[in-house]
């Protein structure tokens, strides 16, 4: 969920918390990765990481699925640091990711 709406599944994106915690108070981390295999694209990790060159954010997620964004493969966020991996349903191994 972005921080301004309430929706599905990630209210509260502790993920997100727990990478920005430790950007900015352990000086032993200086960047931070979060990958997110799931059926849906966490829209909310996006906006709270985006601004964030630190951070990268990767989503793997079916599509077409809510919350109906990331449906375009590729980067987002003004750092490019967000990269949505949109999946068709029913896709396997055999079928390939690209």
């Amino acid at each position: 969920a972005p921080r301004q709406q309430p929706m599905g599944f990630c209210i509260f994106n502790f993920g997100a918390a727990a990478a920005l915690w430790l950007l900015e108070h352990d000086p032993r981390v200086n960047k931070v990765a979060i990958l997110d295999w799931d059926v849906h694209l966490g829209n909310g990790l996006v906006d709270i990481l985006q601004d964030e060159p630190r951070a990268r954010y990767v989503s793997l997620h079916q599509v077409p699925c809510y919350p109906y964004q990331g449906e375009q493969l590729g980067e987002v966020g003004p750092h490019k640091n967000c990269r949505n991996i949109p999946v068709q349903a029913g896709t396997t191994w055999d079928g390939g990711y690209r």
